[in-house]
């Protein structure tokens, strides 16, 4: 704006000294005028001028220090990663197998009741004093004897044990025979069943008689009635 006001001041002092016809004092007047506004105007200018150089030096600094600071950024070595912690190769451990033998079913023909017949005869009096049953002893049955005990011959059967009285006027007689198989046990009771002679001591009776099996044993109970109802219980309970 300055600018253009000392112009237009050199505009019209130019004019003035056309229209009138006054002397080289006149124009020496209005050139020292000009010469005036000239200084005026460079000496006004001069502050913005310097502004301007000093606004222009700043930036170029700016520019300067941020080139720098980029160049250090670049030239800085970035720091490594961290390193991270490996992966397990371990498999997770797994539950140990059991070893234990998967149980079976027993063999065709293999007795349920295990153990000598003479163990088995024993458990017949589980629960039975001395006192309330006659004196006992085993005997091993024969083809001598088997008839007279059983009913039946030894050819029937594996093994047998007898536990008769001791005195042959008391009527007791408990036989244990094991079969080869359930099914001759099954056979071999219902002919025990049919020819057992519960009067075999001529002089005696027994009260009851029993004749029952597990598997291949088969059990023959010839006693007193109270006798024989516990020794046929202690019998079955060996089933369970």
């Amino acid at each position: 704006m300055r600018k253009i006001a000392v112009l237009l001041a050199l505009l019209l002092a130019l004019q003035a000294a056309g229209c009138t016809s006054q002397g080289e004092a006149a124009s020496g007047a209005s050139s020292q005028a000009v010469s005036s506004a000239v200084s005026s105007e460079e000496e006004s200018s001069s502050p913005e001028e310097e502004s301007s150089q000093a606004a222009s030096s700043e930036e170029a600094s700016s520019e300067e220090a941020a080139s720098s600071a980029a160049a250090s950024s670049q030239a800085a070595p970035s720091a490594p990663p961290a390193p991270s912690a490996p992966a397990s190769s371990a498999p997770a451990p797994s539950a140990p197998a059991s070893s234990a033998p998967a149980s079976s079913a027993a063999a065709s023909g293999d007795s349920a009741l295990e153990g000598s017949l003479e163990d088995l005869m024993a458990q017949m009096y589980n629960g039975i004093s001395a006192d309330e049953m006659p004196m006992v002893g085993n005997i091993e049955l024969t083809e001598d004897n088997s008839e007279y005990c059983t009913g039946v011959p030894r050819s029937q059967y594996t093994e047998g044990l007898a536990s008769d009285a001791m005195i042959n006027a008391q009527a007791h007689s408990v036989c244990l025979l094991r079969a080869e198989s359930a099914e001759a046990a099954e056979t071999l009771a219902a002919d025990v069943e049919a020819k057992a002679n519960p009067g075999k001591w001529i002089c005696v009776t027994a009260e009851k008689t029993i004749v029952d099996r597990i598997d291949n044993v088969v059990i023959l109970i010839m006693t007193s009635a109270d006798l024989a109802d516990r020794i046929h219980a202690n019998f079955q309970a060996l089933a369970q």
